[in-house]
């Protein structure tokens, strides 16, 4: 088989998963999406909070299903209804919205508290950067006849260094 061909298939092929994706995705506002400020997960905080969306219909709770998404979690396929979303930390309830949800999707942003032992959770990636950057050295140091020898491969690791750094 040429290479014409080929390419026609894997054009084809392309084109048919972009058109299934489509139409899937047709109502795509039909979501809740919530995020927070949290930079990074906290190791060592083993109660963090928990997020939890009921759909409250004629006083009936019903738990909808929460997925990670990006920053925070989003919930799909949800339609216009009223929703109860409860942050629960240590198993005891901190915070309750009461969100309408019309034809438009909602973002909630939830402010993150850093816990106390949100240092020991810097102090520890701080310590696996640094690790890391002296590992990097090594390399450089035992292979620098390699690298100096090439000047492309010295142009990326003086990159890689560079973005070390900033």
């Amino acid at each position: 088989m040429d290479i014409k061909k080929r390419m026609g298939i894997y054009t084809l092929i392309f084109l048919t998963i972009l058109s299934f994706l489509t139409y899937l995705s047709k109502d795509s506002d039909n979501y809740i999406k919530i995020s927070n400020n949290r930079e990074s997960i906290d190791f060592f905080n083993k109660n963090q909070e928990e997020i939890f969306l009921y759909k409250n219909e004629d006083k009936n709770l019903e738990k909808i299903k929460l997925d990670s998404y990006l920053d925070g979690y989003a919930s799909f396929n949800t339609k216009g209804k009223n929703y109860i979303l409860e942050v629960q930390e240590k198993k005891f309830l901190t915070e309750k919205y009461h969100l309408k949800k019309e034809k438009e999707p909602i973002e909630l942003f939830l402010n993150y508290l850093p816990k106390s032992n949100l240092r020991q959770n810097n102090i520890f990636l701080n310590s696996l950067t640094v690790i890391f950057l002296i590992y990097n050295f090594m390399l450089f140091y035992n292979f620098k006849k390699e690298i100096l020898s090439k000047r492309v491969v010295f142009s990326n690791i003086f990159c890689l260094f560079k973005n070390y750094f900033n």
